[in-house]
């Protein structure tokens, strides 16, 4: 009880004062009166023992004194080993000393035991955003410490440690209960879970269809599926394809879906010869390719490129939703909203195992 008056007694002063030994205004956020008091409601649910040493952490931290305040909350998590805010909290007096702490370890040590203790947080509590801002703030530092080593990747690695804590940090700013599923959808991606992977990211984006987050990771599990066997490769890239693009409709510079498109794209015509094999290939005609067009048959050529386009995306909707391609054209030309009239090309060709359509060029 002593030890509650004294920092109740401490906060009052250093709010009052405004007394701080940091020079970045987001890190004073951690020692401002406010957040003291809003962590010193958290110690309810500890033992007397627990709970003195928690006040102490917290009393320390308000004064500044981080080494004093990180040996109590280390003693706090051995004592409670499922207590997020003392994790969170010892995170915390990790990163205010990265730049002061005279240490031969250096900033990279500090840093490093920071998201460490970060980590633990968000395993006991996965949708805790005060865990998820500070995380994004130290993912920069560790990238920086990347470049400088002249590390490069090469191939990202979807269920990567590093990559889901850098996708639940992404989505950070989603509402709690879309970033209980996205979380959850992050950790059945980590294991492999595709499916179940693929149904919660589906969730996350018909609750919330704003951010790209839940599409781009909805487009990375369904291209990891690509090789299951349960459609054609093609099929899967085609909605991976789909799932990309609305990503980048809501974040045109997404560098995740950038990167991700463009192995779908490269995939897709690998895909493609390898199903059609070379006696069944499709010929594609190109402009040069065709019989000279003659100016009046440019129309009717733009008319017929927006009617094949139209069928295209008629054909990846199908897919989305049936898990398979139209069987036929009747089929593929009834998702359509009018009847399929081809004034320029002398028709179509459609290829119900690749869901590809290639237009059959005019006789002149």
């Amino acid at each position: 009880m002593k030890i509650l008056k004294y920092l109740i007694v401490t906060l009052v002063i250093l709010f009052i004062l405004n007394a701080t030994t940091l020079g970045q205004e987001d890190d004073e956020l951690y020692r401002s009166y406010t957040f003291i008091y809003k962590e010193s409601t958290k110690a309810d649910s500890l033992s007397p023992s627990s709970a003195e040493l928690y006040q102490l952490g917290l009393k320390y931290l308000a004064e500044g004194n981080f080494i004093e305040s990180a040996i109590k909350f280390n003693l706090v998590v051995e004592e409670n080993k499922d207590f997020a805010p003392a994790c969170y909290l010892g995170a915390i007096t990790y990163w205010l000393r990265r730049d002061t702490a005279m240490d031969p370890r250096g900033k990279e040590y500090y840093v490093a035991k920071a998201k460490e203790l970060l980590k633990k947080a968000l395993e006991l509590d996965p949708i805790n955003k005060e865990v998820l801002e500070l995380l994004s703030r130290i993912e920069p530092v560790v990238v920086k410490k990347i470049e400088e080593e002249a590390v490069k990747v090469e191939e990202v690695n979807y269920q990567s440690e590093e990559f889901i804590l850098e996708a639940k940090i992404k989505g950070k700013n989603l509402p709690s209960d879309i970033l209980t599923i996205y979380s959850e959808g992050l950790d059945l991606l980590a294991k492999g879970e595709f499916d179940k992977a693929e149904g919660d990211f589906r969730r996350a984006t018909i609750k919330e269809n704003s951010s790209p987050e839940p599409y781009y990771l909805w487009a990375v599990t369904v291209w990891l599926k690509r090789k299951d066997g349960k459609k054609s490769e093609l099929g899967y890239l085609r909605e991976a394809e789909v799932w990309i693009n609305k990503a980048l409709e809501r974040d045109p510079e997404h560098q995740g879906a950038e990167e991700l498109l463009n192995k779908v794209e490269e995939e897709k015509e690998i895909a493609k010869q390898f199903l059609r094999g070379p006696a069944e290939k499709i010929e594609f005609k190109s402009r040069s390719e065709f019989a000279p067009i003659r100016v009046l048959d440019k129309a009717k050529k733009i008319a017929d490129d927006e009617t094949i386009r139209a069928m295209r995306g008629a054909v990846e909707l199908y897919a989305v939703e049936h898990n398979s391609y139209p069987p036929d054209k009747a089929t593929l030309e009834a998702q359509l909203t009018k009847p399929v009239k081809l004034q320029y090309y002398a028709g179509y060709d459609y290829d119900s195992e690749t869901g590809e359509i290639a237009p059959i060029p005019p006789e002149f």
